[in-house]
């Protein structure tokens, strides 16, 4: 692989995404972010992972426990230190059953600014 600073490892199907980010690709920034956890950042590739296979942006917590193999408490602790650091957004929407769901967006712009 090589070392310029727009190298990607690959992760699973070749969805494309806006602005030429591959969604099938884990971004070389996520892990070199030295102030998240493993945790968050197996969490974050489960969600980046998803979105390239099914293009979802909802997944359950319980979901993305099974695919990581964490438990949901630490993929919640996971979720939060992303948003806060800003790779993620939520955004809260009732379903069509009337429940309220959580979109997870990830932000495009901390993707292109570390790349």
């Amino acid at each position: 692989m090589s070392d310029d600073k727009k190298s990607v490892e690959p992760v699973g199907s070749s969805d494309t995404f806006q602005q030429g980010i591959l969604f099938d690709k884990m971004p070389r920034a996520i892990k070199q972010d030295r102030h998240l956890s493993a945790g968050a950042k197996l969490t974050f590739l489960s969600l980046y992972a998803i979105r390239a296979k099914w293009g979802r942006t909802n997944p359950s917590r319980q979901e993305l426990a099974d695919d990581t193999g964490q438990s949901v408490r630490t993929i919640q602790r996971g979720l939060n230190e992303l948003e806060a650091a800003g790779w993620i957004q939520r955004r809260h929407y009732n379903s069509k059953r009337g429940t309220l769901r959580t979109s997870f967006i990830i932000s495009k712009k901390k993707l292109l600014a570390n790349q």
